[in-house]
């Protein structure tokens, strides 16, 4: 489902380097989905365009440095591309960090994250996955770390940005209950995942306006 996925026309208007880092982030979970379904011409242009941020970014180019006959190799081939987005997420990583932008680091995380929990809530919703919705409420715990990595970077403004938004995520999940023995098990009223599920689509909107 091609509309799932970052709208990479306007790629090239964003300058505030938050926002980029978030972009950059959730690319790195569009092209991981595209290489899942072995699309090769999405992953192409998706992986374009993170080199577009990577160039606005100051990131090394040694990063994204590859050439066309290289690119094609890598999105032919699903374990090659595998390794690829996972270098590049800890090369970026790294970088931000060794230049003491952590929180540029850690936009990259959210945007992978909210990235993946829409791609997630889209199919739950528009696919009728009903397994994938235990799978959106079993991301609690992970959203209350995101959270509190987050509110250590507030001198930025994209991070102050998102705070109450994922404060009201987090309240949403408050409900919802889960049990690890040898099954997980989640308690929740149905109510809650749709409020869940709403607000998703509503933060990761944030990524594109």
């Amino acid at each position: 489902s091609p509309e799932f996925t970052i709208p990479l026309d306007l790629i090239s208007l964003y300058e505030d380097r938050g926002q980029m880092a978030l972009l950059m982030g959730a690319l790195g979970v569009d092209l991981s989905y595209c290489k899942l379904f072995e699309r090769t011409v999405e992953s192409g242009d998706i992986y374009k365009n993170m080199e577009l941020l990577a160039y606005n970014l100051d990131l090394p180019r040694e990063i994204f440095d590859k050439s066309s006959d290289e690119l094609e190799w890598y999105v032919s081939k699903p374990d090659s591309l595998t390794k690829l987005i996972d270098q590049i997420y800890g090369d970026v990583d790294a970088y931000f960090r060794e230049q003491n932008e952590e929180s540029l680091a850690s936009l990259s995380l959210l945007g992978g994250w909210l990235e993946a929990m829409y791609i997630g809530v889209r199919i739950y919703q528009d696919k009728s996955v009903l397994d994938m919705g235990e799978r959106i409420l079993q991301q609690k715990y992970a959203l209350k770390s995101l959270t509190g990595l987050l509110s250590n970077y507030q001198e930025s403004l994209v991070i102050r940005t998102y705070m109450p938004l994922l404060a009201h995520l987090n309240e949403a999940y408050e409900s919802v209950e889960i049990k690890v023995s040898d099954v997980t098990e989640v308690s929740y009223e149905p109510e809650t995942l749709q409020e869940i599920c709403n607000l998703i689509i509503q933060i990761r909107e944030g990524i594109i306006q």
